[in-house]
C-alpha cells in the first residue's frame, strides 16, 4: 500500500511540472528579427497659404515678399531645410540647413518672375522636395515711397518682455499718407498701421534683426524697401 502511495505522489509531481511547462508556452511570441519601426522621409513642403506668401502662379506681388512654407515629418522628427530661389525655372540654392520655416527676398525686381523650392530634410539624411513655385513681381508703379530708419529700441531684453520699437521717416513721392510695419525676424511681422511704434515679445532666446518697411496707405501695393536692422539680444531672465 505504501508502494501504491508513492507511485501516485511521483505521478502527481510529474503532471504539475508538464502542465508548468504548458503553461509557460502559452505567452506572447517573441518579436521576429529586425523588427522596429522604419524612419519615413518628411512630407512635402507647401506653400503657407494663410501667411500672405505668394501664392504659386501669382501676379501682382509686391517686390519684398516673405517667402513662408508647412511641413511636416510622419515620425515626428526635427527639420531642417534648404531653400532655393532665384529668376531660373531650376533656381539655385540660398540657403541650407535653415530650421526656420520662412526665407526674406529682400527688395526684388519689378515685373520680374521669380521661382523658388524647399528641400525638407530628417536628421537620417531622407529628404523631400517641394514643387518649383513661381510669382511674379508688379510693375514699377509711378510712385514710390522711401526706405524708413532703422528701428530704434532696446537691444538687449529678457524673454516674454514686450518691448516698443520705432522707426519713421519714410514718405511717399505722392504725398499719401504712409503705413509701417515690423519684421521681427522670429517668423512673424507686426500688422500695418500709421503708428511708427509697435510692441513685440520673443518667447525664445537668440539674436534678432529687427527691421522696418513702409507702404503707401491708399496704394498699398507700393511698398519700400525694408529698413537696416537693429540686432537684439534676447536672453532668458
Amino acid at each position: 500500500m505504501s508502494r501504491m502511495m508513492v507511485l501516485i505522489t511521483v505521478l502527481a509531481l510529474v503532471g504539475i511540472g508538464v502542465f508548468g511547462c504548458s503553461e509557460e508556452t502559452t505567452g506572447p511570441e517573441p518579436a521576429p528579427p529586425g523588427g522596429g519601426s522604419t524612419n519615413q522621409a518628411p512630407a512635402q513642403p507647401a506653400i503657407n497659404a494663410t501667411s500672405g506668401c505668394p501664392a504659386d502662379g501669382a501676379t501682382d506681388v509686391p517686390v519684398s515678399p516673405m517667402l513662408r512654407w508647412t511641413c511636416t515629418d510622419p515620425d515626428g522628427d526635427a527639420l531642417t531645410y534648404d531653400v532655393h530661389f532665384g529668376t531660373a525655372a531650376s533656381p539655385p540654392a540660398v540657403s541650407s540647413d535653415q530650421s526656420d520655416i520662412y526665407y526674406s527676398t529682400g527688395s526684388l525686381n519689378y515685373s520680374t518672375t521669380y521661382y523658388w523650392q524647399v528641400v525638407a530634410k530628417d536628421p537620417s539624411g531622407k529628404t523631400t522636395s517641394s514643387a518649383t513655385w513661381d510669382f511674379t513681381t508688379m510693375a514699377q508703379p509711378g510712385e514710390v515711397v522711401s526706405t524708413p530708419n532703422a528701428p530704434t529700441g532696446s537691444a538687449a531684453i529678457d524673454t516674454g518682455v514686450l518691448t516698443g520699437y520705432t522707426t519713421g521717416g519714410a514718405v511717399s513721392d505722392a504725398g499719401h499718407a504712409v503705413e509701417y510695419r515690423f519684421d521681427w525676424d522670429d517668423g512673424s511681422t507686426s500688422d500695418w498701421a500709421s503708428s511708427t511704434t509697435a510692441f513685440h515679445f520673443w518667447s525664445t532666446a537668440g539674436t534678432y534683426d529687427v527691421k522696418a518697411q513702409a507702404r503707401c496707405s491708399i496704394h498699398t501695393n507700393v511698398e519700400s524697401a525694408w529698413s537696416a536692422a537693429l540686432t537684439i539680444t534676447v536672453s532668458d531672465p
